[in-house]
């Protein structure tokens, strides 16, 4: 058992990331106060997570894109995830990411039909990026729409998008996601978690919640360490205003967001 000791806790709104502040709290009690009733403290945001420049960039378009492209190229992410091959079915993955690298995503639709196994998507069966490898706090690993077009990753109806419970520092930027229960399956409980998960500028269409209030849009459970919301904008749409009616007819309860862009940056 854990006893927490006696304490207040509460937080202070509208910061600047990477930036110091000194912090006077006054306390009050119409008792009296014993001890100290005033305390500053100098505290400092956490910056807000940056991207690498210093590594590869590689291109991946959708299957069946004929266009010009930009090299290295790949068809699909986990083709330039875990490198060219058999995917799953290699034994050794000849060149896969590396801490630094920035995976751009250029327009299109990704969508597998996760039955046949041996779709172009290398997601067989459950229809989940099952992503593994670690970028560290300096140099992290970036899936990153390319900018020349919306990317959009449809489940196809798949319990959970992305498996990045056991992958350290990814970063995933300027994507949507739609169609599917889970977006981010980012740890299980007792099981194991990932650290250093950013979202940012990611837009959400019919993505649903797993099972009940332990799971916003990222299944965020407690395996997760350190999660922290870096706020770029204000705007009505948060991480948590949301639309109930998908969860009603689903599981009669939670919440639940038909589309949605976060404007924030979402760090566990």
């Amino acid at each position: 058992e854990y006893w927490t000791p006696r304490m207040f806790a509460g937080s202070i709104l509208n910061l600047e990331p990477g930036t110091t502040y000194e912090c006077r709290f006054m306390l009050s009690d119409p008792d009296g106060v014993e001890g100290s009733a005033e305390q500053t403290v100098t505290v400092t945001t956490r910056s807000e997570p940056k991207i690498y420049h210093g590594g590869r960039t590689l291109h991946v378009y959708p299957p069946g894109y004929d266009g010009p492209r930009e090299g290295p190229s790949f068809t699909g992410l986990k083709e330039a995830y875990y490198g060219p091959g058999g995917g799953d079915w290699n034994v050794v993955r000849e060149k896969p990411v590396q801490p630094g690298d920035v995976i751009l995503v250029h327009a299109g639709l990704y969508k597998a039909d996760y039955s046949d196994y041996v779709n172009p998507y290398n997601i067989p069966f459950h229809g989940t990026y099952v992503l593994t490898i670690d970028g560290t706090e300096e140099k992290p690993i970036v899936i990153k729409g390319a900018g020349d077009g919306e990317a959009i990753f449809d489940g196809n109806g798949a319990y959970r998008l992305f498996d990045v419970m056991a992958a350290d520092y990814n970063y995933f930027e300027d994507i949507t996601i739609r169609n599917t229960d889970i977006a981010f399956y980012a740890g299980l409980k007792e099981v194991l978690g990932c650290s250093g998960l950013v979202m940012r500028n990611c837009r959400m269409e019919e993505v649903g919640i797993g099972s009940g209030h332990k799971h916003l849009f990222f299944n965020l459970q407690p395996a997760l360490r350190q999660l922290q919301l870096f706020q770029k904008k204000e705007e009505e749409n948060s991480i948590l205003s949301v639309a109930l009616d998908r969860i009603r007819k689903k599981y009669g309860y939670g919440m639940i967001t038909p589309a949605i862009t976060l404007p924030t940056v979402a760090q566990a």
